[in-house]
């Protein structure tokens, strides 16, 4: 398994995506495509279950095994929801 957070692409900058919340992954924390495609080529010279392939990751990773479901509640609260909002109302789940 691989987490590659984001990824600088041109899907970005064509795609139009205007965000409510204004969140975006911070630009030290990109990875290129080419970056991601060394990740996958090491993963098959050297394989392992997972990789995580930015620093901050790992600490996310780690609270996630300290306190399971906190970065998923975090993440769902702090941007699912704000972000899909309009959605959520109108399936009745908010």
């Amino acid at each position: 398994m691989i987490y590659p957070g984001g990824l600088a692409t041109e899907f970005g900058s064509h795609a139009g995506i205007k965000r409510k919340t204004k969140a975006t992954t911070p630009k030290f924390m990109l990875l290129t495509a080419e970056q991601v495609g060394r990740l996958v080529v090491g993963l098959v010279r050297r394989p392992r279950p997972e990789i995580l392939t930015a620093w901050p990751w790992y600490f996310s990773a780690w609270i996630n095994q300290l306190f399971p479901g906190l970065v998923d509640w975090t993440t769902i609260s702090r941007f699912t929801v704000p972000e899909r909002s309009d959605e959520l109302t109108a399936a009745g789940l908010k």
